[in-house]
């Protein structure tokens, strides 16, 4: 073209001016063009020719190009720094685009790439406002796979309760992969309840596949070591448990939740979730007695009472617990 022909008159490829482009596949050919070649075969590229692509981004096509652009730059030895790659992100953001970058995600220390993690916030965020359920399932997917991307209980949070709202119960299993390979003690209670809800919503769907209670039981247990597990797990959560009998686990858990909390008063109290809670428990052991599932609910009842006294738990609910432990004896 005549601004080729124009160009190829510049003996160095930074004396061009980024104005003379209408898109990033036009600077990007440019590049390829007239770039030098060092003694060991490599172009010469550098950082202020990735930023100046960066500039050009206004189409999912130019998402593209510079992506091909930036593996290139890698493979030329030209190291692209981590700010300039949120900006890429970014960039693609704009034209909502980014899905097309989440293999450099998937592939970040293979590329020597490490997004911070208001990025990948900013990304999670991105993709519930623009209800990209397609993305954002990727997105979790690609966060319970990878170890060192610097994800935090914000982000899970706002994973988990999106899914929970739109029903993605892949999204869910993906969000507690992510906590289990970081040990991510500082998991919050929010997480932990959209964690469960999703677990039990699992479970009410067809499935072949054996690794589902594998994993809800794995994920219990490690609930066990969060610090916020104190008393966090609320009626709500423990409400679709008992719904969806996930056999000894849903006791389990509440015996664990009921009385780890040394300090609280009136740790259990008699409010909507909890009375519906102790309804659907009270219906469940009916239907399906299990004598050994009330031994464990009476023993953690006394424990309370033992450990925390009388005052660890309204009198409503006392009269409830003290109502379906006595069935056993009917």
């Amino acid at each position: 073209t005549c601004a080729f022909a124009k160009l190829a008159k510049s003996t160095k490829v930074e004396e061009v001016s980024i104005a003379e482009y209408a898109s990033a596949k036009e600077y990007y050919d440019y590049l390829l063009r007239f770039t030098q070649i060092n003694k060991n075969g490599y172009q010469q590229f550098n950082q202020n020719q990735f930023a100046q692509l960066l500039n050009l981004i206004k189409t999912p096509e130019d998402v593209q190009e510079v992506k091909q652009a930036y593996y290139n730059f890698v493979g030329n030895k030209e190291k692209i720094i981590n700010k300039q790659i949120d900006q890429f992100i970014r960039k693609a953001m704009q034209v909502n685009k980014s899905e097309l970058l989440h293999e450099i995600l998937y592939n970040h220390n293979f590329l020597m790439y490490y997004p911070t993690t208001s990025l990948l916030y900013e990304l999670t965020q991105h993709y519930q406002s623009t209800q990209n359920n397609d993305a954002i399932t990727d997105l979790a997917k690609i966060f319970s796979c990878t170890y060192f991307l610097k994800i935090d209980s914000q982000i899970l949070d706002t994973l988990s309760s999106y899914a929970v709202q739109q029903k993605l119960n892949q999204v869910i299993f993906y969000v507690a992969r992510a906590a289990l390979i970081r040990d991510l003690v500082s998991i919050n209670e929010n997480t932990i309840n959209n964690i469960l809800v999703g677990f039990a919503r699992s479970l009410q769907e067809p499935s072949e596949d054996q690794k589902i209670e594998k994993n809800i039981n794995k994920f219990l247990g490690f609930i066990k070591k969060c610090y916020v597990g104190h008393n966090c797990i609320n009626g709500k959560a423990y409400l679709h448990l008992a719904k969806k009998e996930i056999d000894e686990c849903f006791i389990e858990l509440a015996n664990y939740n009921l009385i780890q909390n040394t300090n609280a008063i009136n740790i259990i109290q008699y409010d909507n979730i909890m009375e519906e809670f102790l309804n659907v428990l009270e219906n469940q052991l009916k239907e399906n007695p299990n004598e050994k599932h009330i031994q464990r609910l009476e023993k953690v009842y006394k424990d309370i009472k033992i450990k925390l006294g009388d005052q660890a738990i309204q009198k409503e609910a006392q009269e409830k617990f003290e109502q379906i432990i006595s069935s056993k004896q009917q």
